[in-house]
């Protein structure tokens, strides 16, 4: 029986080859994925129409095909005979020897353990932990492999009780979702090929493509690709998402992929390009482009590491948000010492093991209490659309310092926890965010982000605004200073704190107006409690 690639919509004709998750001799049931396509809008399966074993896979992954074309033969459910054994010489039949696999394996076809849909927009990510070799039994819930994406760790267990026959990649390998990780056998369910969040959306018509002209252009990265007018651009739905998310115009990307076709790594491309483009100079000053690092080495010894997942992401936001927004710091004192002193009246009453009411949960009460004040604050600049987006939710990030570098996690709705509700999810987020056990989902989403230096030291800093967002709230460490109050000089403890802001949709009077309202909050610990 042959799987043809069937209508996918009014003026579809082709798609795309994006996943083969099956191999010749597989078997498959009704309802498995056979082949992934992806069209100009979206991405779905192909399922067998009835169970079968695969005879032959007539596409690969970038093949385009035609509405129509066979992608593979299905057989009539059997698996595929092994060529007959030759006679034995003795008459006497002997029996087959036993295999350790047959003692110790549960019986099963052969079955590929694929990297799953980790969440939306993510494609891939770096294998850094392989936990088993080939001929090791696993358990159901085994952890097999670890993956570190651009902003989390997160394990891959085993499906079911089976045995290891093949492990197909190592420590240090970039993988997309679908790539096979392993072969196991055993009574497990073959996985299905991950579909993305995209692949229930009905097929639609495709915007007309631009066609690529005889010689293709060379982008500013060097690239050889199609460059598309706005509004005809060929990509799919994970890659116009991920270029919503940073900002950048897919007309002004190159395509590599076939017919001119723009991918998520031709957008991380464009963008890395963009950061490292040469500043533009006055006439006739010194500048240009950064020259490359000097041969460190002739001068003595050195260490050469590479970057993390995670550093190399840190690096390209924080880039792309010193090059996007124009951000302006906002300094000023608090006085907090009422507001300690509470805080350590509630630490020493509250029962062993509650959660720490601490500095930066107090914060996140008088943030909230100040974004309903300045709504701007709790904002996103549009300008490719003119508009300026507010957030009528209050999703406040929390810096957290790792082993692995800096993590945001995000607490959601604060305005409608109470303190104590705070402190608790607060110590939640930096335990996992401390163990790499954070979820990508729980880092997206922030309005406003606060990060708190005060535990390690400093006076004061500059804190980049952690984009699209246009403000975050640093706090550094307090110290007594000598204030006048009632006429007298007396000492009070007072807390550097610093605003960053973009000057593009925040003036600098309401920023000073905003850090003010925040140091009222922070000197008064019954208007705090009233107010947020």
């Amino acid at each position: 029986m042959e799987l043809r690639l069937p209508e996918l919509g009014e003026g579809i004709t082709d798609a795309t080859v994006v996943n083969v998750p099956v191999r010749a001799g597989q078997p498959v049931r009704a309802g498995d994925t056979v082949v992934e396509v992806e069209t100009d809008k979206a991405s779905m399966p192909i399922p067998a129409e009835s169970a079968g074993t695969v005879s032959e896979v007539k596409v690969k992954p970038g093949d385009k095909v035609k509405v129509g074309a066979v992608l593979a033969v299905l057989g009539d459910g059997k698996p595929v005979a092994a060529p007959p054994a030759a006679p034995a010489p003795s008459a006497k039949p002997q029996p087959a020897p036993a295999t350790p696999q047959a003692a110790t394996a549960p019986a099963g076809p052969a079955r590929e353990f694929s990297l799953p849909n980790l969440g939306e927009g993510i494609e891939g990510g770096v294998v850094v932990a392989v936990n088993v070799k080939p001929g090791d039994q696993v358990r159901a819930g085994q952890e097999l492999f670890t993956i570190e994406t651009d902003k989390a760790s997160m394990p891959l267990p085993a499906d079911a009780d089976g045995k290891v026959e093949e492990v197909r990649v190592k420590p240090g390998d970039k993988v997309n979702v679908g790539a096979v990780l392993a072969v196991l056998s055993g009574a497990g369910k073959t996985p299905a090929a991950p579909r993305p969040t995209t692949a229930s959306a009905p097929p639609t018509a495709a915007p007309a493509k631009v066609q690529a002209p005889a010689q293709a252009p060379v982008d500013s990265n060097g690239r050889t690709g199609a460059v598309h007018p706005p509004g005809l651009v060929p990509a799919g739905p994970a890659t116009r998402r991920y270029a919503r998310e940073h900002g950048v115009n897919l007309a002004e990307v190159s395509g590599t992929a076939r017919g001119g076709r723009v991918t998520v790594d031709d957008v991380r491309t464009h963008i890395r390009g963009r950061m490292s483009a040469p500043i533009a100079y006055a006439p006739g000053s010194p500048g240009g482009a950064l020259p490359p690092l000097p041969d460190f080495s002739k001068y003595g010894p050195v260490e050469k590491k590479p970057l993390s997942t995670l550093r190399k992401k840190i690096a390209e936001n924080l880039t792309l948000a010193w090059h996007t927004v124009a951000a302006v710091t906002q300094y000023d004192l608090a006085d907090i010492t009422d507001l300690e002193a509470g805080r350590k009246r509630i630490t020493e009453g509250a029962a062993k093991g509650s959660p720490k009411v601490t500095m930066t949960v107090l914060a996140v009460k008088a943030v909230v209490a100040a974004l309903k004040e300045f709504p701007h604050f709790n904002a996103s600049l549009d300008l490719a659309n003119g508009e300026v987006v507010y957030k009528n939710h209050f999703h406040i990030g929390i810096a957290v310092d790792t082993e692995r570098g800096l993590v945001v996690p995000v607490i959601r709705d604060a305005d409608k926890k109470s303190i104590r509700d705070l402190a608790a999810e607060v110590a939640g987020l930096a335990e996992r965010a401390r163990a790499g056990k954070l979820s990508i989902d729980e880092m997206r989403g922030g309005t406003f982000t606060i990060t708190n230096l005060g535990g390690i030291g400093g006076t004061a800093f500059s804190p980049i605004v952690n984009y699209p967002e246009v403000a975050i709230l640093g706090l550094s460490r307090s110290n007594i200073q000598p204030a006048y109050r009632d006429g007298q000089l007396v000492p009070r403890l007072m807390m550097p704190l610093c605003l960053t802001y973009d000057h593009r949709i925040i003036d600098g009077a309401d920023g000073a107006r905003f850090t003010t309202r925040l140091v009222q909050l922070f000197s008064d610990p019954i208007r705090l409690l009233m107010e947020s």
